[in-house]
């Protein structure tokens, strides 16, 4: 096996004795091997699963939805493409990018929601579907700022109580008036 398909604790090893580490068919009985082994003394629990068994509810309760091949989040960030999108079809905007990442020096990524650009070509905003929770976190926060040193972009918070009750969103807190 070359080591340049080593993982870290079998390149520690060769180094620590000298010894290229197993197979893969040598490691991989080894490991059933162990695992038997423990069933065998009862530290192993089998967990019947069944096949339509409902999948994990997500953190804040959010349903993913899909349009045009791209998959959102939740329905709120839905809602924020179409929007958006309608926004574009009328001839505001140029562009409307989605999931953009980007990356700082610190080499963390912060991946928006939206960016849009107008129909003459200037960036108009990035903007992000949040709830109160969401917008609380202090990870966000921390990017938020972190954005606002390294790109000079400012990131603007789509809440849920900014939607209009007719198909858009406003808020007088927004830099930008769409």
């Amino acid at each position: 096996m070359g080591r340049d398909r080593w993982t870290a604790a079998e390149y520690r090893q060769y180094l620590e004795t000298g010894r290229e580490p197993a197979g893969r068919n040598e490691r991989q009985q080894r490991i059933e091997e162990a695992y038997a082994k423990a069933e065998r003394e009862g530290r192993v629990m089998v967990l019947d699963i069944p096949a339509d068994a409902a999948p994990k509810k997500s953190k804040y309760g959010n349903e993913k939805e899909t349009e045009d091949g791209i998959t959102f989040d939740s329905k709120h960030e839905h809602n924020v493409y179409r929007w958006l999108k309608a926004r574009k079809e009328r001839g505001e905007l140029r562009w409307v990018f989605v999931h953009i990442p980007f990356r700082f020096v610190s080499g963390v990524v912060y991946w928006a929601d939206f960016m849009t650009i107008r129909a003459d070509g200037t960036v108009e905003a990035v903007w992000d579907a949040k709830s109160k929770p969401t917008a609380d976190k202090r990870e966000y926060i921390n990017k938020k700022k972190q954005l606002k040193v390294e790109w000079g972009i400012d990131i603007i918070e789509v809440m849920r109580e900014h939607y209009d009750g007719n198909g858009g969103y406003f808020s007088q807190d927004w830099p930008i008036v769409p």
